[in-house]
Formats: structure tokens, sequence, C-alpha cells
């Protein structure tokens, strides 16, 4: 199983802080990122996200895109992290943040576009800045 299931690691990025790359070739329309179980979800009103820490806030809002809309929840960061919380942004992506677009070669870092991921709440309109 691991041998059909295992893609990934985290290494540093030449695109921003920590990135996810290939550990081997990767072919095209693979499922690399699997989803993750909603016991590790956190959910907060946008007062008490606001409430934590500057800290505590800037490591949610490091890993973690909200949508507009939406509850503001997101992966504990106490709890095993999921690689698509490190995941860069590419306005060519090489997957859809879950699937391989194209062929990925060993080595090469994986990326997806987070404008597909719907209108960005405030929060992460703050914090991520002119990316979108």
């Amino acid at each position: 199983m691991l041998q059909e299931t295992v893609w990934l690691t985290l290494k540093p990025s030449a695109i921003e802080g920590i990135g996810v790359f290939a550990i081997r070739d990767i072919p095209l329309g693979t499922k690399v990122i699997w989803e993750y179980d909603t016991v590790e979800i956190e959910s907060l009103t946008e007062s008490e996200f606001e409430s934590l820490p500057i800290e505590i806030q800037e490591e949610i809002l490091h890993r973690t895109i909200f949508v507009k809309h939406e509850p503001v929840e997101f992966l504990n960061p106490n709890c095993a992290t999921n690689y698509r919380s490190y995941m860069n942004h590419s306005d060519t992506p090489n997957t859809d943040g879950v699937t391989t677009l194209v062929a990925i070669k060993k080595g090469e870092e994986l990326t997806e576009d987070y404008k597909t991921m719907g209108q960005w709440h405030r929060l992460t309109k703050q914090h991520m800045g002119g990316v979108v």
C-alpha cells in the first residue's frame, strides 16, 4: 500500500517557506493528497478566532485559506498536518490540490492555484496580501 500511496515530502521551497515535493515520479491523474479526519477540524466564530493570540492566528492563517460565507474552520495546528496546508500557490499549478494535473518528476515542487478555492474571507485576504 505504501508503494502506491506515498509520494510526497516537505522541504524548503524557493516559492515560499516550506513546500511539498515529489519523492518519486508521479503520473498524471494521481491522487496525492488524501482527506484528513474531521476530528482534527476546529471551528470558531470570527470573533473567537480574532481573540486568539496573534502567533496562533498567524500559524493557522499560514496553513489555511478561509472562504467567504463559510465557517472559520481549520486543521488544529497541534494535529498531524495535511500536506495540502504546505502546498504553495502557482498561476500554472501542477495539481488541483489533490490530484496531479500533469506528470510530476521526482524532486519537483507540487503547487495549486489558490484562486480556485472560492472567494476569500477578509482574514485570508489580509494575511495573503497580493497573492491573488
